[in-house]
């Protein structure tokens, strides 16, 4: 159940052990990113600035939370240190509107407005970030869309509806043997 706060609207992004994460929709800056924690009380406000930020994920270690916003004009991934604020990284340029941490790994994933699905790597020293150029990891078909969401075993399931005039369908099995790295 997510918590009662003063916006009307919310939806709910992460669980993780610190507690429940989600973006509530309203106010000045539109959407901006809270936790409820686990062992009770009231919701805090994660991220709360001038601009709208959204869709937290946490990293499997807990200590970066991925999130968009529209910082820079148009919605992109941000890294930011997590549980408490502090150090933050631009992740993505081109715009996004989906983050995910690929499972037990290094790696950001995050769809792009456009379509494609981008991964960055990313390096760890001490309470420092370093995020890789993104690459490349999925081109969907023309005019098809489809959710996307990483596996448990470091891959990626994905759906595609394809264009209406398109008469076959194709099942790709362990598509991402198939991506060079």
């Amino acid at each position: 159940m997510l918590p009662t706060t003063t916006d009307l609207f919310k939806n709910a992004d992460d669980w993780t052990s610190a507690g429940l994460v989600f973006t509530d929709i309203g106010g000045p800056t539109f959407r901006d990113l809270w936790i409820t924690p686990i062992a009770g009380g009231a919701p805090r406000r994660l991220i709360r600035d001038r601009f709208s930020e959204y869709g937290g994920e946490v990293s499997p270690d807990g200590r970066w939370i991925a999130y968009l916003s529209n910082e820079a004009g148009v919605d992109d991934v941000y890294l930011q240190s997590f549980p408490a604020p502090g150090h933050k990284t631009r992740v993505s340029t081109g715009g996004a509107n989906r983050v995910w941490w690929m499972p037990g790994s290094d790696e950001l994933c995050y769809r792009t407005l456009n379509g494609p699905l981008m991964g960055a790597r990313l390096t760890r020293q001490g309470d420092e970030i370093e995020v890789a150029e993104p690459r490349l990891v999925l081109r969907f078909p023309t005019g098809g869309s489809g959710p996307t969401r990483p596996t448990m075993g470091g891959g990626c399931s994905s759906a595609c509806r394809a264009p209406a005039s398109s008469a076959a369908a194709r099942v790709i099995l362990d598509w991402t043997a198939l991506v060079k790295r």
